[in-house]
């Protein structure tokens, strides 16, 4: 099996996935585009940028191909389109600067597309729709300067290969390779500042919440404000532009603890458990200059020990635990908030952890039993099932250590 027939197999798949998306946005438009943006929304408009709006590229650069052909007046006398991909085939005799405008006539007009998609819905009143304006230009862009290079470079198979043919084109490949470095710089830019990302919100009163932050914001740019629209950004998915805000806020505010703290958030990596040291290092300078609230100070405590764990510290991980729940009185369980009852939870469930590992079962055992009891409280069937599993694995290397 050829790369081509690969593709073709491969585009008959997202031929499918497109349709399937097509159905369920056109099912589903009015709350598709209403405002405010969810992360439902977001992630279909996300998917649309890719699997609705490339075939319409992908026609449009075979036939910008053609045009340009015609234009040299030779023939198209073959080719063939495949929803993701395509080809023409030439017959003619072509310059070698007419050869090099063929070949970059079908990355132009994919581009074309891209920027049509968003001019047309940059100023829709529809979060979402804006969205999937920003997000379909981008995804052009990758696609067309990025991947397609690429790929050419590696198989020797493309239009890339015209286009930078330096031996035939010297001048015009040259003028191309400058627009390409620039517009790659400026993606690059723009995508490290966050500009192709946007906000998405459960609710309207969360979204009117962020308004009046940024209406605020504009009246005076108070510290805890920043810090509030830095952690609503991170929250939200939008990590490097909350990082790029963040950044500036300590070159503003060097001494700023709280500042620190959301630097810590930024750099654990949520699919790991494991604290880098950068973020151990920082959340020791974050205690050092103070941390505004004792959800955070607790917090601050859970990753310490959980960077003692990670080293196989248990004993000094315990006592970071220790010192995070002694924030709690645990007589008066009761008031405490969701937010509170979940941090609670997390510090016995690790605390449970590095008990297990110094076989000291019966405290595990006690640790992990409350952190059960807090997410039954709250409600977390995740948190629940998790923390079973944990238990279950007490009772093993608990009744391994009889056994030996």
């Amino acid at each position: 099996m050829n790369i081509f027939s690969i593709f073709t197999l491969l585009s008959l798949f997202y031929v499918y996935q497109a349709f399937r998306l097509g159905q369920t946005i056109w099912g589903d438009w009015a709350n598709f585009k209403k405002n405010p943006m969810t992360q439902l929304q977001k992630q279909r408009a996300n998917r649309a940028a890719f699997f609705i709006v490339v075939p319409f590229s992908v026609a449009i650069h075979e036939l910008a191909h053609a045009l340009a052909i015609w234009l040299f007046g030779g023939q198209v006398v073959g080719g063939g389109f495949f929803f993701f991909w395509g080809y023409v085939v030439p017959s003619g005799t072509f310059s070698p600067f007419e050869n090099w405008f063929i070949s970059l006539a079908g990355t132009i007009g994919s581009l074309l597309v891209g920027l049509s998609v968003w001019l047309y819905y940059r100023g829709s009143s529809s979060n979402t729709l804006h969205y999937f304006g920003v997000r379909a230009v981008r995804e052009q862009i990758i696609l067309s300067l990025i991947y397609y290079p690429v790929f050419t470079a590696v198989s020797q198979i493309g239009d890339w290969r015209s286009i930078y043919d330096f031996a035939a084109t010297p001048l015009w490949s040259s003028i191309t390779a400058v627009f390409h470095t620039i517009i790659l710089i400026g993606y690059f830019l723009m995508e490290r500042q966050g500009r192709f990302d946007q906000l998405a919100f459960r609710t309207m009163a969360e979204k009117d919440k962020y308004d009046q932050l940024q209406t605020a914001l504009k009246n005076g740019l108070d510290p805890k404000l920043q810090l509030q629209e830095i952690a609503l950004l991170r929250e939200n998915g939008l990590r490097r532009l909350a990082g790029n805000k963040l950044s500036g806020f300590i070159k503003q505010y060097p001494n700023n603890g709280d500042a620190y703290y959301e630097l810590v958030l930024l750099q654990i990596n949520t699919q790991q458990k494991a604290v880098p040291a950068i973020a151990y290092n920082n959340i020791q300078k974050a205690m050092a200059l103070g941390i505004s609230s004792k959800n955070k100070q607790v917090f601050a405590y859970r990753v310490i020990g959980q960077y003692h764990l990670d080293r196989g510290e248990l004993e000094t991980a315990i006592e970071q635990y220790g010192l995070g729940l002694k924030f709690f009185d645990l007589t008066q369980l009761n008031a405490f908030s969701s937010q509170e009852k979940s941090i609670l939870a997390s510090l016995f469930h690790a605390r449970s952890l590095a008990l297990k590992e110094l076989s000291q079962f019966e405290r595990a055992h006690q640790d992990i039993h409350q952190a059960i009891d807090l997410a039954m409280l709250n409600g977390n069937k995740t948190a629940v099932q998790q923390f079973e599993e944990t238990r279950a694995s007490i009772n093993q290397a608990q009744q391994a250590t009889i056994r030996s």
